[in-house]
């Protein structure tokens, strides 16, 4: 198979998910409160959100670091932006605290999913061109960290499964622009005179960036 190949809707439907998925993580912040009135918890155990999203970032990175070079971008986007889908969905109906805990563990590993795509997306166009490609994912990341807490606190008291269910549905459409792009192939093979990666020392350095983030 030759080199992967993503058209721009690829591109903008990972700029799309990364602001999804850096939303929610900064609206943890504002959720916690919502939810320790709701489950009637205290600080520290609501604290332990932030916790099993660390944890479940860890688990994102092994995935990507594994399947980066296993499945292609496009179907790997749109796995993970479904997997979303499905975590923002468990906040929506949960009927313990137990079970938004899940929901969030489920929307931390999903992030490793995407990461394989974008990971691709960056790779496959090299040198100044791939600077940008993550320099326009970081904005969306950033851009939602300030945009959605900000939806949130405005919303979540009358609103919130209605808000919720909005990004669902936005998870679903970015994963039918991913799909769309995979021209019906599932596996993406590197070109033979690529280096086999060592799994090894990325897993070690992308551990060390997550430690120095959290």
């Amino acid at each position: 198979m030759s080199t992967l190949k993503l058209n721009k809707n690829s591109v903008r439907a990972a700029i799309a998910t990364i602001g999804v998925l850096g939303g929610f993580v900064s609206g943890y912040g504002v959720l916690v409160p919502y939810y320790i009135d709701k489950y009637s918890l205290d600080l520290a155990i609501g604290g332990r959100i932030f916790a099993l999203t660390g944890l479940s970032g860890i688990v994102g990175v092994f995935i990507a670091t594994y399947f980066v070079d296993k499945i292609r971008g496009a179907i790997a986007g749109s796995i993970g932006t479904v997997v979303v889908a499905i975590g923002i969905g468990l906040l929506i109906i949960a009927p313990t605290w137990n079970f938004v805990l899940f929901g969030v563990v489920i929307i931390g590993v999903s992030f490793g999913i995407v990461q394989v795509a974008i990971g691709q997306l960056v790779v496959d166009v090299g040198g100044i061109e791939a600077s940008r490609r993550a320099n326009k994912n970081n904005i969306g990341f950033a851009t939602a960290s300030i945009l959605v807490p900000s939806l949130f606190g405005l919303t979540l008291l009358n609103y919130y499964a209605g808000v919720l269910s909005l990004f669902i549905v936005l998870a679903f459409i970015i994963a039918a622009v991913f799909y769309s792009n995979t021209e019906g192939q599932l596996l993406h093979k590197p070109e033979e005179s690529h280096k086999k990666s060592n799994h090894k020392s990325s897993i070690t350095f992308l551990l060390l960036g997550i430690s120095a983030y959290v």
